[in-house]
C-alpha cells in the first residue's frame, strides 16, 4: 500500500483551506521553518483538512510552544457539513519544541488543526503529516535486517567484524 499525506501542503506553501478563526488571535507563516506561527490570546486558528472518513488515521507534527504556560496548544477535531465540531483529541507536548504523534477517526472525512495561544506565547507548528493507520505502521515497524529464515553467518566462535551476514 502506498504511504500518502493527506494534508497535501505539508510545507505551508499555498493558501490554508476552510480556514477557522476566533478571538483575538493572528497566523503567519514561518516560510524559513514551514511552520504556521499563531499569537495573540482568548481564541483559536486553525484549518480544515479532507481525509478518508471511517478510516484510523496516524497524525504527527512538530510543535514549538511554552508548555509551562498552556497543555494541550493543539486540538484535533472532526467537523461536519454544518460546520459543528467534535474533538478527537489534543496535542499535548512533553517539552517546547517536540514531535507528537497520535491516532485519530474520523467520521466526517474533514479535519481541523486549531491552535490556542496563551497570551503572551505562540504555538507554531509544522512538519503536518496525517496518513492512514495501516500504512504508517507497516513502514514504521518491523523492520529486520534480516529474515527469520536466514540465519546470521557470524554465529561461528570467531566473530566477523563489522555486519557481514
Amino acid at each position: 500500500m502506498q504511504r500518502i499525506n493527506w494534508f497535501t501542503n505539508p510545507n505551508l506553501t499555498g493558501p490554508l483551506t476552510g480556514i477557522n478563526k476566533w478571538g483575538g488571535v493572528t497566523a503567519s507563516v514561518n516560510k524559513t521553518n514551514h511552520q504556521l506561527v499563531v499569537s495573540g490570546s482568548n481564541g483559536g486558528y486553525g484549518f480544515n483538512v479532507d481525509v478518508p472518513a471511517n478510516t484510523p488515521l496516524v497524525v504527527s507534527m512538530f510543535v514549538y510552544t511554552d508548555i509551562t504556560k498552556q497543555s494541550t496548544p493543539v486540538a484535533i477535531m472532526d467537523v461536519d457539513d454544518a460546520g459543528k465540531v467534535t474533538v478527537l483529541g489534543g496535542v499535548k507536548p512533553k517539552s517546547n519544541a517536540s514531535t507528537m504523534v497520535t491516532r485519530v477517526t474520523s467520521k466526517t472525512g474533514k479535519i481541523r488543526f486549531e491552535a490556542y495561544p496563551v497570551s503572551g506565547t505562540t504555538v507554531n507548528f509544522g512538519d503536518l503529516l496525517v496518513e492512514r493507520a495501516d500504512t504508517y505502521d507497516k513502514a514504521v515497524g518491523g523492520f529486520r535486517a534480516s529474515s527469520r529464515g536466514t540465519r546470521c553467518h557470524a554465529i561461528k566462535a570467531i566473530r566477523r567484524a563489522g555486519d557481514a551476514r
